[in-house]
């Protein structure tokens, strides 16, 4: 989604990137290509969630922290994979 609103809607994220630059809205963390986080592998899920970090921080400037589980599948493996220093994730 991120691909397609920067070829087709480029000032709208203009517009997002200064509300978070100023602290009116908090980034979140997804995987890259909106996939089922639970259903990767763990260094799928892992490759996923810095890919949009790293979209995140080039696009915005900014740190997102928090993650948005797609389709809110909520699975036991998620406490270990958010201690992996390479997700910076922190809620």
């Amino acid at each position: 989604m991120l691909e397609w609103l920067e070829a087709h809607a480029a000032t709208y994220l203009d517009s997002i990137g200064r509300l978070a630059a100023d602290g009116q809205v908090e980034l979140l963390l997804a995987g890259f290509y909106e996939p089922v986080l639970a259903s990767l592998t763990r260094p799928d899920r892992l490759d996923q969630i810095a890919w949009m970090r790293e979209a995140i921080r080039r696009r915005f400037g900014v740190e997102a922290t928090g993650l948005w589980l797609t389709e809110r599948v909520w699975e036991p493996i998620w406490p270990p994979t958010w201690r992996m220093p390479v997700c910076g994730i922190s809620w």
